[in-house]
């Protein structure tokens, strides 16, 4: 029976995965038949969300920064990328404010302001300065990922909710940066306050209760166990804590992607948070179906016959 049910769980697994491959297949497609029939260029840009991933280097000592960045400069074998690595160098250390946004600006002026074709060179390069960081990792850039991963388990939900108030606001102080936001019914005659007054008129963006997503998964954690011990490790009962265990692990490498390749940003813990309370609310079903099947025989002496041949069957 085990072996049979194991099998089963197997067949399902292999089909679950192929839908959701699917799936991401169906609409990369569909992604880029929309972006052709619109004359609209369609390139994968992880560059341009790790420049901001860099501006860690804006909190390590001038030293390490430097170390980093030249060593990646002498591992690749791009021009390209050595010159924007190099570039992005001399930025850091002698520039006391730098951010990515303006560097950007730079870097495609000074290298590909000539190249006719320099936006999509300019995409490329910075994809290709992505694998020069990844690939050999640092032992700064990992620091600085897990510092940001650790991070990630302090945010609370009105945490989240008042950064998404606080990164609207911020078109107001760089409006020459995102000319193209004004028109925008957001933006379009509001304020900084009147936006920031939208958070603070409602107190359920606030709410008193703030508890971190750390305190969430030691709950989880405390409630996956007392699930396992409920059920005594039944194979049918064990796929909910398979099921439940999978959808925090996949929440948790979304995380661990997003600390990788972008600047942490606190609405970057949302599918986290998500996957987390779904399985948490998972495992409160399992558990009360559990204890309403053992409680049965309080109830119904013809449901203490089916639990027990129930049971029998499973044990064969």
């Amino acid at each position: 029976m085990q072996q049979l049910w194991a099998k089963r769980s197997f067949q399902q697994a292999l089909v679950t995965v192929g839908v959701g491959l699917s799936c991401f297949i169906l609409a990369n497609i569909c992604l880029r038949g929309l972006c052709s029939a619109a004359h609209i260029p369609n390139q994968l840009q992880p560059g341009y969300s790790f420049l901001w991933r860099l501006e860690f280097l804006r909190k390590i000592p001038p030293d390490a920064a430097n170390q980093l960045l030249e060593q990646v400069a002498n591992d690749t074998s791009a021009p390209d990328v050595k010159a924007l690595t190099l570039q992005l160098r001399e930025a850091v250390m002698e520039t006391v404010d730098w951010n990515s946004t303006a560097f950007m600006r730079e870097a495609h002026v000074s290298l590909f302001a000539a190249d006719s074709v320099s936006p999509e060179k300019y995409v490329q390069t910075l994809n290709r300065t992505v694998r020069a960081f990844l690939w050999p990792p640092s032992g700064v850039f990992l620091r600085a990922v897990a510092t940001d991963f650790a991070r990630a388990g302090t945010t609370t939900i009105p945490n989240i909710v008042q950064s998404l108030f606080v990164h609207t606001i911020f078109y107001y102080s760089h409006p020459d940066a995102m000319p193209g936001y004004a028109s925008l019914a957001t933006f379009r005659d509001q304020s900084p306050d009147s936006i920031m007054a939208l958070y603070k008129n409602h107190p359920y963006f606030y709410h008193r209760t703030k508890f971190s997503y750390a305190t969430v998964w030691c709950v989880w954690l405390a409630a996956i166990s007392l699930f396992a011990f409920v059920t005594e490790k039944r194979g049918s009962e064990m796929a909910v804590v398979y099921y439940a265990a999978a959808l925090v692990v996949v929440g948790l490498t979304i995380m661990l992607a997003s600390c990788l390749l972008g600047q942490f940003q606190p609405r970057y813990t949302l599918p986290m948070w998500e996957l987390t309370l779904v399985s948490l609310f998972i495992l409160f079903g399992g558990m009360m179906e559990t204890l309403l099947h053992l409680s049965c025989p309080l109830h119904s002496p013809k449901l203490n016959d089916q639990a027990k041949h129930s049971d029998h069957v499973q044990g064969s």
